[in-house]
């Protein structure tokens, strides 16, 4: 197959998992933003010219308790300390019934089981209740994640 240069990747605010409605939500340049999941949000201030924070607002699917972020180039910070995200697919992955690799596609199977929760606990007991093979990680990753892609793009 073709080796894909950065010169192949577009990523933009247009590409990623956006929604009207969403307990995952990004603030930035006076908008806000509701994403499919809460990773996306992440990566925004990497793919939206001149924003250089984005304050993260989520929800915990468990305890509907709020989880805050800030993100900048250089730092996120959480509150709680303590909080983590979900980075997970359906666990009943099958090839598509077409040749189309709609990015529609991937997102249906990876982006509902991204989500941020307030303790590995809260995680864990998620976890046990969805049909998908995830993990967990600190908020700290995503930034981390969100960052690459950032500068894979740039």
């Amino acid at each position: 197959g073709d080796i894909v240069t950065r010169e192949d990747i577009d990523v933009g605010l247009n590409a990623l998992c956006t929604t009207d409605q969403s307990p995952h939500r990004a603030r930035f340049d006076g908008t806000t933003q509701h994403f499919v999941c809460v990773q996306d949000a992440f990566i925004v201030p990497y793919v939206v010219s001149d924003v250089e924070t984005v304050e993260i607002t989520t929800e915990s699917p468990v305890s509907g308790e709020r989880i805050e972020v800030t993100v900048t180039d250089n730092e996120v910070t959480t509150d709680p300390a303590e909080a983590v995200m979900s980075v997970g697919v359906a666990a009943d992955i099958s090839e598509p019934a077409t040749d189309d690799e709609s990015p529609e596609i991937a997102y249906g199977k990876i982006c509902p089981y991204g989500h941020a929760f307030l303790n590995r606990e809260e995680y864990e007991q998620w976890a046990d209740t969805v049909d998908a093979v995830t993990m967990v990680a600190p908020l700290e990753d995503a930034f981390q994640l969100a960052r690459a892609i950032g500068n894979a793009t740039q």
